[in-house]
């Protein structure tokens, strides 16, 4: 904090005070909104591969019940499929 009260108290012209404060509005603006595309990305990529695991999961020819569901998913994200070699 007080190499920022240094610079204030150097910097009396206010226009050139304006100055670094829309400068560092407009960093501080780009980082945020790269950060949330960044945390969007995740949230796609992330909602995609459990989808793409469920629809593993449940094909139309497995048996399906309680018992075996975790297992049957955590198989099914862990090994190849047949047709893929």
């Amino acid at each position: 904090m007080t190499g920022v009260a240094q610079d204030f108290g150097q910097c009396a012209d206010v226009a050139a005070v304006l100055r670094q404060h829309r400068h560092i509005r407009e960093q501080l603006r780009r980082i945020s909104h790269r950060y949330c595309k960044f945390i969007f990305s995740c949230l796609l990529l992330v909602t995609a591969s459990h989808f793409s695991v469920l629809l593993a999961a449940t094909r139309p020819h497995i048996q399906v019940n309680i018992a075996t569901s975790g297992e049957l998913t955590v198989s099914t994200a862990t090994t190849p499929h047949p047709n893929e070699t």
